[in-house]
């Protein structure tokens, strides 16, 4: 059995801006300089990217959401604008992702 969770997880759902969209590769590494910049425990993850149309979804702990909003919007690397947070990543995908 393991240990009781102390965070809930929540999905954030992003769109990256710019004209050259980042490869998978780079965008889990700028998920890693979040994690590292912020000291995030536990570590955001990047659950799905689709560079061809700029969109995906981070998996994080709820009490790191405004934290991270906030490294988004002063990220001068990369343009990422959130489109949403939700609980599940069903409902991240049908809600902010497929409307």
């Amino acid at each position: 059995m393991s240990a009781p969770q102390t965070y809930r997880q929540r999905y954030i759902v992003f769109e990256v801006r710019d004209e050259i969209k980042p490869s998978s590769e780079a965008m889990k590494g700028i998920v890693v300089k979040w994690k590292r910049d912020l000291t995030l425990s536990p570590s955001p993850w990047l659950i799905q990217y689709d560079r061809k149309e700029g969109y995906g979804i981070l998996r994080c702990g709820h009490l790191q959401i405004g934290r991270l909003r906030e490294r988004i919007k002063s990220d001068q690397g990369v343009q990422i604008q959130i489109l949403g947070v939700s609980g599940t990543i069903k409902k991240a995908r049908s809600k902010f992702l497929l409307a």
